[in-house]
């Protein structure tokens, strides 16, 4: 599967040049499935946490829809070196000692792999991209690994009757019943946690 890797850093390297200089590239999920690859691109903010949320369940859903078996997915983060680990509240945009990165994290039933390389942004120029760098993936986790994560499960895993209503369904509805099944597998989640607690 080093070939979706391969294809999802091209796919980096020549956006950046296309970049403004305080532009983004769009978080990027490229499936694949015994059919092949594909490729979406997600114009969403992430500024706050019910759009990262949402971004999460776009990644579930995407790879549900595409029934991948991998998934590589892309967007620009920032890192901060840190000597323990942050509580929710920690804010990694507004840390003093933080580095933009561009951030790969690649998901396959057999492991999963994590690369990251430096991103420079320039007065008036576009932003560059350092070189690539593998990271053990082990211990990685965060909202969009799970979402992949949970997407692979799913593929496997959808209840029947929504699979059977998935194959009839165009890309958009699928992705939409996708969605709503997911919320409420949160809902019933959160109200089986209420009742354990009571």
């Amino acid at each position: 599967m080093s070939e979706m890797v391969d294809a999802i850093k091209q796919a980096v390297e020549q956006g950046m040049p296309a970049l403004e200089p305080d532009e983004d590239l769009p978080p990027t999920l490229l499936t694949h499935n015994p059919e092949g690859m594909s490729l979406a691109q997600f114009g969403i903010t992430l500024e706050t946490v019910s759009d990262r949320d949402e971004l999460a369940d776009l990644l579930t859903a995407t790879m549900v829809v595409d029934r991948a078996d991998a998934a590589a997915f892309v967007m620009l983060a920032w890192a901060v070196t840190l000597s323990e680990a942050p509580d929710d509240e920690f804010d990694f945009a507004t840390h003093p000692d933080r580095r933009e990165m561009a951030t790969i994290a690649h998901i396959t039933r057999d492991g999963d792999a994590f690369y990251v390389a430096p991103v420079q942004r320039r007065k008036g120029d576009h932003p560059l991209l350092g070189e690539w760098e593998e990271y053990p993936a082990d211990g990685i986790d965060g909202r969009m690994h799970a979402a992949m994560r949970r997407g692979l499960l799913l593929v496997s895993n959808m209840p029947e009757h929504i699979d059977k209503a998935l194959e009839s369904m165009g890309p958009e509805e699928s992705a939409d019943l996708v969605m709503a099944f997911l919320s409420i597998e949160r809902q019933r989640a959160a109200a089986q946690q209420a009742a354990t607690r009571n």
